[in-house]
C-alpha cells in the first residue's frame, strides 16, 4: 500500500476514540498523521495522546489554541504579569517589555 497523510482536526485527549478511527482507516506503518487542532483538554487520556504523539515518528501536530493558552499562562506565571497581545496575533508568545 503507498504511503499516505492522514489528517485530523481535534482530538483533545480522546485517545480511544483516535485508536478506532486509525483502526478503521487500517492506519499503517508507512503512513503518517498529521493533527491541525488540540491534541489535549477536555478528553479523557490527554498523556495517552500527547505521548502517542512524541514516541511514534509517524504522528506530528500543527499547534492548536489549546496549546497557546498553555504557552500564554506559562509566560504568565514565569513573567508575573499579564501579556495582553493584540487578538490573533502570533506574537503573543513574545514577552512584553
Amino acid at each position: 500500500m503507498e504511503a499516505r497523510t492522514i489528517v485530523v482536526g481535534d482530538i483533545h485527549g480522546c485517545y480511544d476514540k483516535l485508536m478506532q478511527l486509525l483502526d478503521k482507516v487500517g492506519f499503517a506503518q508507512s503512513d503518517r498523521l498529521v493533527s491541525v487542532g488540540d491534541l489535549i483538554t477536555k478528553g479523557p487520556k490527554s498523556r495517552e495522546v500527547l505521548d502517542l504523539f512524541m514516541s511514534d515518528k509517524r504522528f506530528s501536530s500543527v499547534i492548536g489554541k489549546a496549546a497557546v493558552e498553555l504557552f500564554k499562562h506559562d509566560k504568565i506565571s514565569r513573567l508575573g504579569r499579564v501579556v495582553n497581545p493584540p487578538p490573533q496575533d502570533s506574537s503573543a508568545l513574545n514577552p512584553v517589555s
